[in-house]
């Protein structure tokens, strides 16, 4: 082949040759920002799911409806103060939200479902004199019971979201 031949290929490969990249970087581009798109949406479905799972956890348990009923109603909790429950139940409620702390740090839950699902729970678990009183006597034998709640009454006060507080 003579070298103006080669000369006239190499300019029509050229010519040719610079839309088709870009029309692929462009479709690979689209690609990327579909795929992104796809993963905020599994993220979406992911965090949707584990509400769903905390919540059938939470709102699932007798035992945590009824002292949430007891909260609400400003009722004794604890058994030696006149309520239902013993030091074993009231742990397994407030270990509850340990659960629900862990998921809302690591993403599994968003602020938005933490908000719509629990922050009401948060707050007045908080509020709640006999649980506050409860929580301080057990966090003198170990400082680290019950770190989930107060981490998740901090988040919800500290939220934007309209449906917190």
């Amino acid at each position: 082949m003579s070298k103006e031949k080669l000369e006239k290929a190499a300019a029509i490969v050229t010519i040719i040759g610079f839309p088709v990249i870009f029309i692929s970087m462009a479709f690979g581009f689209y690609q990327l920002q579909s795929a992104s798109e796809q993963l905020t949406a599994i993220q979406k479905v992911a965090n949707s799911q584990n509400n769903i799972a905390l919540n059938a956890e939470f709102f699932g348990d007798p035992t945590n409806i009824g002292i949430v009923n007891d909260i609400y109603n400003n009722w004794p909790i604890l058994t030696e103060d006149g309520g239902k429950y013993n030091d074993a139940q009231l742990d397994k409620y407030l270990g509850d939200f340990d659960t629900i702390s862990d998921a809302y740090d690591e993403g599994f839950l968003s602020q938005a479902d933490l908000c719509d699902s629990f922050s009401y729970y948060i707050t007045a678990t908080m509020a709640n004199k006999e649980v506050g009183k409860y929580m301080a006597t057990e966090e003198k034998q170990d400082a680290s019971f019950y770190g989930g709640i107060p981490e998740l009454n901090a988040d919800v006060m500290n939220s934007t979201d309209t449906d917190c507080h």
